[in-house]
């Protein structure tokens, strides 16, 4: 049973004797060329819903590969202002893209998958950065980047060092443009026979502090504050801390 092309009644039929078959509801009379139209038509239906799906695909493509380059172009960004290593903004891109193979980009902004991919890169080679410090450079909020780069940490399997004061020297060094060979800051956390307690980053900072004190490169309580991303009045107190073991 065929279907009439004129009135789509369901019910078509020739025992009227005629070769072609005509519709017993409107009387009209399918001729094998509007057959053949009818089938035309149809089969073009079908390539042009193809068609749109096919373009559809394309644009949800291109318009991923587009986010792929904005977030590889923001990783550069993020990691020139944090003066990161080659070979950590290296790692920092794969991180990146292995962030976008898996979707995390869906519900977040680039600008925070690049600055964690950045993080968790500079972690890795144990010369990490503050987060206050990431997040300033890619013009985000501290809170927000943390909880990225713990979903980044968690899908794509990667396994961090708890941080450690010496993890942030090189940083602060590179960003006070001095040789970390040069200065003895390690000396101040090693004398401690227990990790020393507070922010890993305000007791780096007031190890290089204490370092730089009566030297050429010496700087003040501020100006390491804002080297870090921490208030002079709290590099102030880990400072006394680490020079308590000498009292």
């Amino acid at each position: 049973m065929k279907q009439c092309p004129k009135c789509g009644a369901e019910v078509i039929s020739n025992t009227s004797g005629t070769n072609s078959p005509f519709c017993t509801t409107c009387g009209f009379v399918v001729t094998e060329e509007v057959e053949e139209n009818d089938r035309a038509d149809t089969e073009n239906t079908i390539q042009a819903e193809a068609d749109l799906d096919r373009s559809k695909q394309v644009v949800a493509r291109d318009s991923s590969d587009e986010n792929l380059i904005r977030l590889l172009e923001t990783v550069d960004e993020v990691g020139d202002r944090l003066l990161v290593e080659p070979s950590e903004r290296r790692r920092s891109g794969k991180i990146a893209v292995q962030a976008w193979i898996e979707g995390l980009l869906s519900g977040r902004s680039i600008r925070h998958v690049a600055a964690a991919s950045v993080l968790i890169s500079c972690r890795l080679s144990h010369r990490n950065r503050p987060y206050k410090k990431v997040a300033v450079a890619a013009e985000i909020d501290s809170s927000s980047l943390h909880e990225t780069c713990k979903v980044l940490v968690n899908n794509i399997e990667i396994e961090l060092d708890p941080p450690r004061p010496v993890h942030y020297l090189p940083y602060i060094y590179k960003q006070l443009d001095l040789p970390l060979d040069a200065f003895d800051p390690y000396s101040w956390i090693e004398q401690l026979q227990e990790m020393p307690k507070g922010n890993p980053v305000g007791v780096a900072a007031a190890a290089a502090y204490l370092d730089l004190q009566d030297t050429d490169s010496s700087v003040s309580y501020r100006e390491m504050g804002e080297l870090v991303g921490l208030t002079k009045e709290t590099l102030w107190r880990q400072s006394v801390e680490l020079r308590s073991p000498e009292s």
